[in-house]
């Protein structure tokens, strides 16, 4: 929902689900009745109080993205013999490509235990070749540093 990505607030799960499908809709609600009481109240007071200041958290968070997306974007470039990409066009997220890569779990593993980096394999996307990674975050610069030492390996 909008406080984890859009107000940078990854802790806050509150979500909305719009559909025609009225078995769909009721199928969700069944589970979600099923597995939570209800939602957390911290999370929802929270939540309202970042709605409240959802435009100075956006214009944040949207500075925090235009400086960090050319350093991603540069960082995959120095390395476009193994990575490739389509930048995203809205969003803290992205989707790389490895060439050399069928599976990159493993890869991923790896680059937690020795750079304390982590990436998320595109196995849970169906895409085992690719990788995701965020950069919404302020200080992203020495995440980089890390991955692209682990890269030149």
């Amino acid at each position: 929902g909008a406080p984890s990505k859009a107000l940078g607030l990854p802790g806050l799960r509150l979500g909305w689900l719009v559909t025609r499908d009225e078995n769909l809709r009721r199928a969700v609600i069944d589970l979600k009745l099923y597995t939570t009481i209800c939602s957390s109240a911290p999370s929802e007071l929270l939540t309202a109080l970042a709605l409240r200041h959802h435009d100075h958290l956006l214009e944040r968070n949207r500075a925090i993205v235009r400086t960090n997306l050319p350093l991603v974007a540069a960082m995959l470039a120095r390395h476009e013999d193994r990575l490739s990409w389509v930048p995203p066009t809205a969003g803290p997220i992205g989707f790389p490509r490895m060439h050399r890569q069928t599976d990159t779990q493993v890869l991923c593993e790896e680059l937690a235990a020795s750079e304390s980096v982590l990436l998320l394999p595109g196995n849970v996307y169906a895409h085992p070749e690719h990788v995701r990674i965020g950069f919404g975050r302020v200080g992203i610069e020495e995440a980089l540093a890390r991955l692209e030492r682990f890269l030149s390996r």
